[in-house]
């Protein structure tokens, strides 16, 4: 049975602080956990509540698991219909940008779900660097994990800030940024692009609109006002150039 001790690490890591502290997440759901296995993360162990009836842990992988009742897991989980499976994982470390091809900094996304899904969508069209600004959610908190559907351990974002990209600038690469008010011109996406991805509440932050050299739109409009952050992250990312 899953000990007080590993009770009491599951519910501080609930919170960011904590987890910043331990380098340590939580996964919530059999397709999250498995898709961390998957993808080679560090799985501290797995706990399976009575209800669970998913597919079993491989066994090569020699992963601790922990068995819980089904009122016990309800008080340390995040959502309101758990699926059974959790796991505690190693938060990845990130790696210095390549400097070559596509790089996307993601200004103000403070939804984590929106946050999860563009990491989601950029590994599909094979976007590798994504740098987190300030104001953007915590990508190992328990909704960002569960968008992103394992790509948060195979595209570690890195943390930077509106310094970076006067470093980028100086290395060659061009700063568009995702603006109503661009254009629609192809080859804005091309080449060494740093493409920046602003809050749709609050679109790009003043610190960043002095470095943009280009703005980039996105055709369309008629009666809508903007398009959802990770929409509009994901009609460009189909554009970019990798």
């Amino acid at each position: 049975m899953l000990s007080d001790a590993k009770k009491t690490l599951i519910r501080k890591l609930q919170n960011k602080k904590h987890r910043t502290e331990m380098q340590k997440c939580i996964i919530e759901g059999e397709k999250g956990v498995f898709e961390a296995i998957r993808s080679g993360a560090q799985v501290a162990f797995i706990v399976l509540a009575d209800s669970y009836r998913g597919a079993p842990i491989p066994a090569e992988h020699e992963i601790e698991i922990f068995d819980i009742f089904d009122d016990e897991a309800k008080k340390l989980t995040s959502t309101v219909t758990f699926s059974g499976i959790l796991a505690v994982v190693a938060i990845p470390q990130a790696k210095e940008l390549v400097r070559k091809g596509p790089i996307v900094y993601l200004d103000g996304i403070a939804d984590p779900g929106n946050l999860g899904t563009i990491f989601r969508t950029a590994e599909w069209f094979g976007i590798t660097q994504i740098v987190l600004g300030p104001g953007c959610s915590d990508p190992y908190n328990e909704k960002a994990l569960r968008a992103s559907m394992g790509s948060l351990f195979r595209i570690v974002p890195r943390v930077g800030d509106p310094a970076l990209i006067e470093i980028l600038k100086q290395d060659g690469y061009t700063i568009t940024g995702l603006d109503m008010q661009g254009s629609d011109d192809a080859s804005l996406l091309e080449g060494n692009v740093v493409l920046v991805v602003g809050s749709e509440s609050h679109g790009i932050s003043p610190e960043l609109e002095t470095a943009l050299d280009n703005r980039y739109t996105i055709a369309g409009g008629n009666e809508t006002e903007s398009l959802n952050a990770a929409i509009a992250a994901a009609i460009v990312f189909s554009r970019l150039t990798v």
